[in-house]
C-alpha cells in the first residue's frame, strides 16, 4: 500500500513540475518576444506580449510599468495613463516601484499632453508627501520655469539634482533655465553635464551646441552639430538666452492664483487636523480625525508622550484608539517603561469583557501599566475584574475625562 502512495506522489510531483515548467517557459518566451519587438520599434507587437505578461502575472508591477512605457513609446498616452491609474487603484506596487513613482509618471504625461494644471496640483501633493522625490521636484521646477517663475524653478531643479545628480534630464532642465535667465556660462556647464551623462540626449546636445556657438566655442559647437547630423546651421538661432525656452509647448496658466488656492486648502486641512472636541457630546459626534486629535491632546495633558500609534484591522479607529506611551518625566530615558493607553468612545457602559481585552493588550505590548479612557462609565464588574490584576492601571470615565477636554 505504501508503494502505491509513493508512486502516486511521484506522479503528482511530475505533473506539477511539467505544469510549472511550461508556465515559466511561456513567461520567458513572452519576455524575449516583448523585448525583441521593442528593439525593432514594433511597439504594437511589443504591447501585445507585454499585455500577455500582465495577464499572466496580475500583481507584478514591473510588467504593468513596462506595458505603460510601451504605450508611451507608441504615442498611445491615454492607454498609458489608464495602466498607471489601474496600478494606483489596485495598489500594484513594490519596494522599488512606489505609489509616488506612478503618480509622477501620470504628472509627466499630463505635462506632455498640455494638462498642466492637473500636473501642477498632483506634483504639489507628491512633494508635500515625499519632499525628497527627485523626479517630482524636477517636474515641479519645469512647470515653474514654463510659467517664467525662474527663482522657484531653480530651487526645485537644484533640489532634484542634490537628491540625484546622475540624471541627465535634471541637468538639462537647469541648463535651459540658465539660458532663459541669460546666464550663458552656467547654462553651458549644466548642459555639458547632461551631455556627458547621456550623449544620446538630443535636446541637451542641441542647446549645448547653440550655447557654445553663442559663447564663441566654435570647435565644440561644430563637433556637437556634426553629432546631430546638422551640416547647415546658418538657419539655426544665433541667440538662445532669455527667449523662454522652458515655456515652449507648455500652456500658460494663472499659477499665482492656483498656488494661493492650494495654500488655502492646506490651511483648511491643517485646521481640520488640529480640531479637538471640547465636551463629551462633541466627542461622541466628532469625525475620526477630531476624535484622534482629542485623544492625543488628552494623553498629553495626562503627562504622557505617545511613542506608537497601534493600528489593527481588528480595531475600529472610529470608536477605539490604542497607543503605547511613556511618561514625560522619562522622555530622556531610552529604557522608559511603556504604558498601554486605550481610548474608547461609546455611550454603552464598559463591562468586564472589554476590560479583560484591555488587560491582555497591556501584556501583549509588554507595557508595565495601562490607562483605559472612555466617554461612558465602567460597570462594577469591570472595576472588580481589573482590581484582581497586579498590574498598575488607571480608569478614566466620562466624568473624569471632561477635565482634560
Amino acid at each position: 500500500m505504501i508503494q502505491y502512495y509513493i508512486i502516486a506522489g511521484c506522479i503528482i510531483l511530475t505533473i506539477l513540475y511539467l505544469i510549472l515548467n511550461k508556465f515559466l517557459n511561456r513567461e520567458t518566451r513572452w519576455l524575449k518576444l516583448r523585448d525583441f519587438y521593442e528593439k525593432q520599434m514594433d511597439y504594437i507587437m511589443a504591447i501585445d506580449f507585454a499585455q500577455k505578461l500582465v495577464n499572466l502575472r496580475k500583481h507584478k508591477p514591473e510588467y504593468y510599468l513596462k506595458l505603460a512605457e510601451l504605450y508611451e513609446k507608441a504615442k498611445m498616452i491615454p492607454s498609458a495613463i489608464e495602466i498607471y491609474n489601474n496600478m494606483l487603484k489596485n495598489k500594484i506596487f513594490s519596494h522599488k516601484i512606489k505609489e509616488h513613482n506612478i503618480r509622477e509618471k501620470i504628472a509627466f504625461l499630463n505635462i506632455e499632453t498640455g494638462k498642466i494644471v492637473e500636473a501642477f496640483k498632483e506634483l504639489c501633493l507628491i512633494v508635500k508627501d515625499n519632499p525628497n522625490s527627485p523626479y517630482a521636484n524636477a517636474l515641479l521646477g519645469r512647470i515653474y520655469g514654463s510659467q517664467l517663475k525662474y527663482e522657484k524653478a531653480e530651487k526645485y531643479i537644484k533640489k532634484a539634482i542634490s537628491l540625484n545628480d546622475t540624471i541627465a534630464e535634471f541637468h538639462y532642465l537647469l541648463g535651459i533655465l540658465y539660458l532663459d535667465k541669460g546666464e550663458l556660462s552656467q547654462a553651458i556647464v549644466e548642459l555639458d553635464k547632461a551631455y556627458q551623462l547621456d550623449p544620446t540626449n538630443v535636446k541637451a546636445t542641441y542647446f549645448l551646441a547653440l550655447a557654445c556657438r553663442q559663447k564663441g566655442l566654435n570647435e565644440k559647437a561644430k563637433m556637437l552639430f556634426e553629432k546631430l547630423n546638422l551640416k547647415d546651421t546658418s538657419a539655426l538661432p544665433s541667440n538662445v538666452t532669455q527667449v523662454a525656452i522652458m515655456a515652449q509647448d507648455i500652456p500658460r496658466f494663472d499659477i499665482d492664483s492656483l498656488e494661493k488656492s492650494l495654500e488655502e486648502e492646506k490651511e483648511l486641512e491643517k485646521e481640520k487636523n488640529t480640531q479637538k472636541a471640547n465636551s463629551i457630546e462633541e466627542l461622541l459626534q466628532a469625525d475620526t480625525t477630531t476624535f484622534y486629535n482629542t485623544a492625543v491632546s488628552v494623553i498629553s495633558k495626562l503627562g504622557y508622550i505617545i511613542k506608537k500609534d497601534i493600528k489593527s484591522n481588528l480595531i475600529d479607529s472610529n470608536s477605539e484608539l490604542h497607543f503605547l506611551a511613556i511618561s514625560k518625566k522619562n522622555k530622556d530615558n531610552p529604557q522608559a517603561p511603556l504604558c498601554f493607553i486605550q481610548f474608547t468612545r461609546t455611550i454603552s457602559e464598559i463591562g468586564s469583557i472589554p476590560i479583560a481585552d484591555f488587560i491582555s493588550r497591556i501584556h501583549e505590548n509588554k507595557a508595565s501599566s495601562g490607562i483605559f479612557i472612555t466617554t461612558s462609565s465602567f460597570a462594577q464588574a469591570a472595576q472588580s475584574r481589573i482590581n484582581k490584576e497586579k498590574i498598575s492601571h488607571t480608569l478614566i470615565d466620562g466624568t473624569k475625562l471632561t477635565r482634560y477636554l
